[in-house]
């Protein structure tokens, strides 16, 4: 019998990248380092990513409009880098994470296009890694502090720090929120919700405000999307509890005196915006650095992403990148989208108060920004396959 090898391409390649897509999200919260997080996105993706760039066909997926954006914004980072006092090797260093970021929109665009069931494969995947990953954190973080909950919950491994724990938690709490309203029989809502009770608890024991913030913003949206009773009693439910969480933290009075009511954001942001204002348009170049100095505190960045970009490209490259994330926020609604749309804004919103460069490699921008923006686009053509949201008139 002959054996044709384009076959076996045609018949497991959307498998292997459905499958290395669902590995990598799950890595996130499991990968002991991040330089394992960055081992399993090489293992995982690269080989799939780089077959469907060299044979199949993305240009027929009505993507033109991604990748002129997207396109057009690292071209701008690259002049206003280049055209910088910084060594061309520092700035091609910088952009490197670009190409992955290209790598994971291949497999996401491919993957959405050839495995209609994808999207529910990852809202479960994502809970069920972050409600596992949750329990064993809480349990080694509490467990030898004698269970006292008023201890701020750092992380470890690839998601160390407090307020990246925040984030990546809430973004799978805000997933269950999704899954809940889109499930018919009490089953598979019950299962949605438990799914989602230990990101949100892992969330406000991180006491991080950020993420609580974008949570809040996002649920409300949310709210507003779908439009009916169950997404009304679930962000009243969760906004409560998250308040009545918050307001039971005692040792937050203390870490204000400690760290600054708003941990010296205001500062960093004021140091931002007088950077800002001596190249608005062009930006001071991608290699340059945002250290800034306060109260005799050194911080390496700004604390957000949306003035990092605008201090590295001016405001045509954070205009650029408003484009790329607005228009699919906007674009004309599917199920699907539907359903990405709050995880994008979660992420948009928290970028308001944590981050540093747009372009990185494997870490929690990934997670909670990247991988909503790539499936929005991704799905913004699409026919729709998830279940219709459940009563969907107030």
């Amino acid at each position: 019998m002959y054996f044709n090898p384009a076959v076996l391409k045609i018949n497991l390649l959307p498998l292997w990248c459905h499958i290395a897509l669902l590995c990598f999200t799950s890595a996130f919260f499991f990968a002991e380092s991040s330089k394992q997080l960055n081992n399993i996105y090489y293992y995982f993706l690269c080989i799939p990513a780089l077959i469907i760039i060299f044979t199949e066909k993305l240009h027929l997926l009505n993507l033109s409009r991604f990748f002129y954006l997207f396109f057009g914004l690292v071209g701008w980072i690259t002049i206003t880098g280049l055209l910088s006092s910084a060594p061309v090797t520092e700035v091609l260093k910088e952009l490197k994470p670009i190409i992955y970021l290209l790598f994971l929109a291949a497999v996401i665009f491919y993957v959405s296009n050839k495995k209609p069931n994808f999207l529910v494969h990852f809202f479960y995947v994502l809970l069920i890694s972050a409600s596992i990953s949750g329990f064993i954190l809480t349990y080694e973080f509490y467990q030898p502090r004698h269970w006292n909950f008023l201890i701020r919950l750092r992380g470890s491994g690839a998601i160390s720090n407090s307020i990246w724990v925040g984030a990546v938690y809430g973004s799978a709490a805000l997933s269950s929120i999704i899954l809940f309203l889109h499930q018919k029989t009490f089953a598979q809502q019950s299962c949605a919700l438990l799914l989602g009770v230990i990101p949100l608890l892992v969330m406000l024991l991180s006491q991080s405000r950020g993420p609580m913030v974008a949570f809040v913003i996002a649920l409300i949206y949310t709210l507003v999307l779908y439009r009916n009773r169950r997404a009304a009693l679930m962000a009243a439910v969760m906004i409560i509890l998250g308040i009545l969480v918050v307001a039971n933290f005692g040792n937050l009075s203390e870490q204000t005196r400690i760290f600054g009511g708003d941990s010296y954001r205001l500062g960093i942001w004021s140091n931002a915006i007088n950077e800002i204002s001596k190249a608005p348009l062009f930006g001071h170049g991608i290699a340059e650095d945002t250290k800034n100095f306060i109260d005799s505190r050194t911080f390496d960045h700004y604390h957000n992403v949306y003035l990092s970009l605008a201090f590295h490209s001016g405001f045509i490259g954070l205009a650029l990148l408003l484009a790329l994330t607005i228009y699919p926020l906007i674009s004309h609604k599917t199920i699907h989208t539907t359903t990405i749309r709050p995880l994008l804004l979660f992420g948009m919103v928290y970028m308001l108060f944590d981050g540093n460069r747009l372009f990185t490699s494997p870490k929690e921008l990934w997670l909670i920004f990247w991988i909503p923006l790539l499936l929005l686009w991704a799905y913004n053509n699409s026919t729709d396959q998830l279940p219709k949201p459940v009563n969907a008139a107030l």
